[in-house]
């Protein structure tokens, strides 16, 4: 018999999307399957979707819920798990049907608690690869961390991931816009060891209602506090990667004045002066550490001279970008 693999889905108003999803979970190559369909208060036909996959496969476990986000539907499903091993997958994406075994095989070879495999990002056009690069590492505890800072090979997101079900047995996730970001040091913290397979198995569809791509509210700011939180464990636990830690939360100050600076009457903004001064403050950080690209370098100093010049060169990136998109649909 193989080990249970609980596979907790939160489901929120993605009917075009469901069956692909959940059918993907179901053709999985691993047999020792629990998939756990949360169904958040959806308003469409979610929740009867998720009715008929019960009553057809005895592995599906339905929740129906009112409507309180993707973190209360995740900590449900965490603590209505019978197996030893957690997944979760997001109901708009989909699998490779050899991913639970993939994520388990590596797990189990290298005596970790945590594994994880690349993924695409799925267009309407296309897919592609997140990350090029492609092998097997392995990584102690602090290592981890580190590498979920730089977010190459380690990424924030719960998905794309088998856990040891123990990880999350004092852990649950907060209710905040960036509810991943706050929990992913101390879920690290759980793990002596993680493995990363770099084989894309997930399809992470890149939807343009997503929450992650809407412009600057002020919740946004929440995914600087995610990293301040994240900044002070570190020091406390693992100081010899805390400067990682510190360019984590300027990156995280740079990626939200990006998007502040967008919107209209940005200068009135109560975060606008916020997110401002730590990125001058510490020119001379963000100039020496490899940690930043060099197109941020290139931003952060024309943010240091003047904040009209850091916008137009926004500006001329983001035409880059969609033109680029545009080539590549």
């Amino acid at each position: 018999m193989q080990p249970i693999i609980s596979v907790i889905i939160p489901v929120y108003k993605v009917e075009a999307y469901l069956h692909q999803c959940v059918d993907s979970v179901l053709k999985q190559t691993w047999r020792g399957l629990e998939v756990i369909l949360v169904n958040d208060g959806s308003p469409d036909r979610c929740g009867e979707i998720c009715d008929e996959y019960a009553k057809k496969d005895d592995r599906v476990v339905v929740i129906h819920k009112e409507n309180s986000g993707v973190s209360d539907a995740r900590n449900l499903g965490i603590d209505k798990a019978t197996g030893g091993f957690l997944v979760f997958v997001d109901s708009d994406d989909w699998i490779e049907e050899d991913m639970l075994e993939l994520l388990y095989r590596t797990l189990t070879e290298h005596e970790a608690d945590i594994s994880c495999c690349g993924f695409f990002l799925a267009y309407e056009n296309g897919v592609r690869p997140n990350n090029p690069v492609r092998g097997v590492f392995v990584y102690d505890t602090e290592q981890a961390i580190k590498e979920s800072l730089i977010g190459k090979t380690v990424t924030v997101s719960p998905c794309w991931k088998l856990y040891k079900r123990s990880i999350f047995e004092t852990i649950r996730y907060p209710d905040r816009f960036c509810e991943d970001a706050f929990v992913i040091v101390e879920v690290l913290s759980q793990a002596g060891r993680v493995v990363v397979d770099t084989a894309p198995k997930y399809y992470y569809r890149q939807r343009k209602v997503s929450r992650m791509h809407h412009a600057f509210n002020p919740k946004t700011m929440e995914l600087v506090e995610a990293f301040e939180h994240n900044l002070a464990i570190i020091e406390k636990n693992y100081p010899d990667i805390a400067d990682v830690g510190k360019a984590k939360v300027l990156r995280a100050n740079l990626d939200v004045l990006r998007s502040l600076i967008s919107s209209k009457d940005y200068k009135k903004a109560p975060a606008y002066k916020k997110l401002l001064a730590p990125l001058r403050d510490r020119y001379r950080f963000i100039m020496g550490h490899y940690f930043f690209s060099r197109s941020e370098k290139i931003v952060v100093t024309a943010l240091k001279i003047n904040v009209h010049l850091f916008k137009l060169l926004l500006s001329i990136h983001g035409l880059l970008q969609r033109n680029t998109k545009a080539a590549f649909d």
